[in-house]
């Protein structure tokens, strides 16, 4: 009798074991799975923003559209432009989210493509290097040079609807405005189009072996970027400063 009651306790004592065991099993089970899940938690988002982060360089257009051209997206695209610089990418443009067409927007795209085309065909040509360089550097100026002529043109606008066309003085800005608003756009154009000649009229050069041909190339887009930078700025005699 009394070695039948030391099995009973005997065998309820290993089944407590293996209770006590199966749930130590299943806790430390639990713990992983919660382990896991965790830092699972945490790898997705963190992937995501990683992703975003590559996508956000590599991203095919050239400009953000912001409401000033200071503060964070400022910032955003120099810290976008250094990064692509890296990997050979061109820099990335703040332009004005309201005041400008998305057509007028693209023409900042249009000039980054037109300007990489154009530091192509310097790198592939026989262009001598001290003219190789400046063109180069004329080049990649045009992109920004409209990116600051949009803000101008879109502060302009501003202007121009704030002004009272019941009045001689709102009359009359409306008109200055009007005109300066035309030359702007007839400006941006034409450095479009003088970017867009360089490829071909350097192949000329080059069939030719006239380095004077190369300075008149040079002197063109020179004078398109000046003329571009100086209707840019013409806007603050009509107090555009004020405009924000």
């Amino acid at each position: 009798m009394q070695d039948k009651a030391d099995a009973v306790r005997g065998g309820a004592g290993c089944a407590i074991l293996a209770l006590i065991g199966l749930c130590a099993g299943l806790s430390f089970l639990a713990y992983l799975v919660v382990t896991q899940a965790g830092w699972l938690l945490l790898a997705a988002p963190a992937l995501l923003l990683a992703l975003l982060a590559v996508a956000d360089v590599l991203r095919e257009d050239a400009y953000l559209a912001a409401d000033k051209p200071g503060g964070f997206t400022a910032w955003h695209a120099a810290t976008l432009s250094r990064i692509r610089k890296w990997i050979g990418k061109p820099a990335i443009h703040v332009v004005p989210q309201l005041g400008v067409s998305t057509e007028e927007r693209l023409l900042v795209k249009r000039a980054v493509k037109l300007a990489g085309e154009v530091l192509a065909a310097l790198r592939q040509g026989a262009t001598p290097e001290t003219q190789r360089a400046l063109l180069a550097q004329q080049a990649e100026v045009v992109p920004a040079n409209i990116a600051g002529a949009l803000w101008r043109l879109a502060r302009l606008r501003r202007l121009k609807r704030a002004a009272d066309p019941r009045t001689d003085q709102g009359r009359e800005t409306i008109r200055q405005i009007t005109a300066l608003e035309t030359d702007l756009l007839a400006s941006i154009n034409q450095s479009l189009d003088v970017l867009a000649a360089v490829p071909m009229n350097m192949v000329q050069v080059e069939m030719a072996r006239d380095t004077r041909r190369a300075e008149q190339v040079l002197s063109h887009l020179n004078e398109s970027n000046s003329k571009l930078e100086d209707l840019s700025s013409a806007y603050r005699e009509l107090g555009g400063d004020s405009a924000g």
